[in-house]
């Protein structure tokens, strides 16, 4: 039976645990296309409380806003299928899970709270069970949640019935509060306490409101290399979040939208290519992005692979999924956006790069080969065309997990780049680099300490900067070594 907890009761833990999950001196917002979608009449300033309940009004912008890798999943529970929103919180140790539920299922207000415990440091999973249909399930995504491999085996519920909210772990009895901000975060509290959950995020956490704190200056600290303020380009790195629209849309650069036509169908792939200066023959190398689509930084990363000498096509995986067919601008939201290409097969997704890179290499500057570099989902996709294509030359993949089961097929050299503060992803670069090995294929993983999914946008976090600095130089001098004139594999 559940019992009630005042304020009083858990308040030692909440004082802890706000000790421990304050955010430090920020210096910077962001995220990788998340918040490039947020809508001009939000009120930045009315999100900044950390675990304030989010409102009609914050729910949306919560969720384009959100700094963390989520994802949308379909959880095998026996015969049936869950879908279930997944968000994961930037930390290199495994975390506990959260399992977030409300009597409405997986809405956008739950999300909303699954994207604030990962915030808190948790593995957040908002499963899509409304009613009746919990009982049935609770059990097969507990074990998934406990399952996943960033997280450490411990799991907390947190249901929100009515005006109530009540958070137990394990097996223990369940406590709960009121449904208000003060009950939210003393529920956040409780789970953080039970669960061992002690959670530092990193500096600027808090990328909501970005446009308000775009002067502050990088994170630097005692590294090779002095990061810049937010509101500087560094001439031999990709932008950051502050300066990708303005790196996408003032180049000098050619650039172009093409529709590149789908074998054996009637659609198109919206694609922005970018060409290198001169008019002698060039490498292509196709950018792909992640959930959060062709953003203005996709956009930048292909202008300074351009500047680098290559010819950049960054593919709209969207194409004709938007309102009356749209493209990636047809979308009010990203997060719309993400729930529309979470409906593509990777049958579906591997059609449309190969169409491109087929493309690609007859252009009348190419050289004939081709390259790939994706970030997160799109890292995946990169790694996925070198098991795919004979004809692929090489593959660059940020921070986004191998396709085990095909890597025996890999025909094209595969370089990585991971941060550590990325258990999802982390966890999976010893078994690809040992498996890679075994089969004799062309591997080269790049690992850096207190670095941050998604950290050749968010340079401003942890060690973000560095990571960048060493790993695009990398990039270059690899398409440069594969995608050369008579480069040889």
């Amino acid at each position: 039976m559940a019992r009630i907890l005042t304020l009083g009761t858990v308040l030692l833990v909440l004082v802890a645990f706000a000790e421990a999950t304050a955010p430090k001196a920020s210096n910077g917002l962001g995220n990788e296309g998340h918040s490039a979608m947020l809508h001009p009449s939000i009120d930045h300033a009315s999100l900044t409380s950390a675990y304030a309940l989010p409102t009609a009004a914050t729910t949306r912008p919560l969720l384009e806003g959100a700094v963390h890798s989520s994802e949308f999943l379909e959880i095998a529970d026996g015969r049936s299928r869950v879908t279930a929103f997944v968000s994961y919180p930037d930390r290199g140790e495994r975390a506990p899970a959260v399992v977030v539920t409300t009597d409405a299922g997986m809405t956008d207000w739950a999300r909303s709270m699954a994207f604030q415990a990962a915030r808190a440091g948790f593995v957040a999973i908002a499963p899509d069970y409304p009613g009746q249909k919990r009982l049935a399930h609770e059990a097969g995504v507990r074990r998934f949640a406990a399952g996943l491999p960033a997280a450490n085996g411990v799991t907390a519920d947190v249901d929100i019935r009515g005006e109530l909210i009540s958070a137990r772990v394990g097996a223990a009895p369940a406590a709960t509060f009121a449904l208000n901000d003060e009950g939210w975060a003393t529920a956040l509290a409780f789970v953080s306490h039970h669960t061992g959950n002690h959670f530092h995020p990193h500096p600027g956490m808090d990328h909501v409101a970005m446009e308000m704190r775009a002067q502050q200056a990088g994170g630097g600290g005692a590294a090779q290399r002095e990061a810049p303020g937010l509101n500087v380009k560094p001439d031999d790195l990709p932008a950051n979040w502050v300066m990708a629209g303005k790196t996408a849309n003032t180049t000098p650069r050619t650039n172009e939208w093409i529709d590149v036509p789908m074998p054996g169908s009637n659609a198109k792939i919206h694609t922005w290519v970018v060409y290198p200066d001169g008019t002698q023959p060039a490498g292509t190398v196709l950018v792909l992005h992640g959930a959060s689509g062709i953003s203005d930084w996709i956009r930048s990363v292909a202008d300074q692979l351009a500047k680098e000498g290559f010819i950049a096509l960054a593919i709209d995986m969207s194409s004709g999924l938007g309102p009356n067919g749209g493209n990636f601008d047809s979308f009010r939201f990203t997060d719309d956006l993400m729930r529309a290409t979470q409906k593509l097969t990777r049958e579906d997704v591997m059609d449309r790069i190969m169409a491109v890179r087929d493309f690609a290499a007859k252009m009348p500057r190419s050289n004939g080969k081709t390259g790939s570099i994706g970030f997160c989902g799109g890292g995946t996709n990169s790694f996925t065309l070198a098991t795919n294509s004979p004809a692929h030359n090489a593959s660059v993949v940020y921070y986004g997990a191998a396709p085990m089961p095909l890597l025996e097929k890999t025909t094209a050299p595969v370089l990585g780049f991971y941060g550590e503060d990325d258990a999802r992803i982390f966890s999976t670069v010893e078994p690809t680099r040992a498996a890679m090995k075994k089969l004799g294929k062309a591997y080269e993983a790049h690992t850096y300490p207190h670095a941050t999914h998604s950290f050749l946008w968010m340079q401003d976090l942890g060690n973000n900067f560095q990571a960048t600095a060493d790993a695009w130089p990398r990039t270059i001098a690899f398409f440069r070594q594969h995608l050369a004139t008579g480069a040889t594999r």
